[in-house]
């Protein structure tokens, strides 16, 4: 099983991508959310996922921002935004994939 947390600040985003993974991945378990990166340092911390979801452009930090302020990341990435131009930061990060938002079942 594949333990997965959601970052993203818009409610809506994370409740389709939790949708899409329950009725297309079954062996990853979304094992909590948050809707920003304060949340998501304290889950990180606590819950220790395997895979994070993550959204680039929120209010406060970015999700460029979170990861960079990560003692280790010791999670795969897979960013999750409406903002092409960040393709390549997320390459950099070494992200697993890239989905452009919104998330279709496709």
């Amino acid at each position: 099983m594949i333990n997965a947390l959601i970052i993203d600040d818009e409610k809506m985003s994370r409740l389709t991508l939790c949708k899409l993974l329950e009725m297309y991945c079954p062996s990853v378990e979304v094992i909590a959310e948050a809707e920003n990166t304060m949340e998501a340092t304290v889950l990180v911390r606590e819950l220790k996922p395997n895979l994070v979801f993550l959204d680039v452009a929120m209010p406060g930090k970015n999700g460029i921002d979170f990861l960079k302020e990560q003692e280790e990341i010791n999670f795969e990435v897979i960013f999750v935004t409406a903002h092409d131009k960040y393709v390549l930061q997320a390459i950099r990060f070494a992200a697993v994939d890239y989905l452009q938002k919104p998330v279709e079942e496709k």
